[in-house]
């Protein structure tokens, strides 16, 4: 396996594959960098009260009915774009 390729497909050039990988990531990450007001302090409770709120609200997210709101609330990124190809069809 020869990786990291660039998006030329030239092998161990790992400069230009993290440089093509930063490009190709960066934007996913910077739309998802920020959580959601409040969500710090839901997801790391500071008190007993707090966990068992937190332990209680993914008890009822996970159950059945709530399963699709639960699916669309944690969908962390969303793209378009195609997966750069691997020369080669290397993985």
């Amino acid at each position: 396996m020869c990786w990291p390729r660039n998006s030329l497909g030239t092998p161990g050039d790992t400069e230009a594959a993290l440089t093509a990988y930063e490009a190709w990531m960066r934007p996913l990450v910077d739309d998802v960098q920020s959580l959601p007001r409040g969500l710090k302090h839901f997801a790391y409770p500071q008190t007993r009260t707090g966990l068992a709120l937190r332990h209680l609200a993914g008890k009822l997210l996970t159950s059945p009915p709530l399963r699709p709101l639960a699916a669309k609330l944690t969908q962390v990124a969303e793209t378009g774009r195609e997966l750069p190809e691997i020369p080669g069809g290397a993985v």
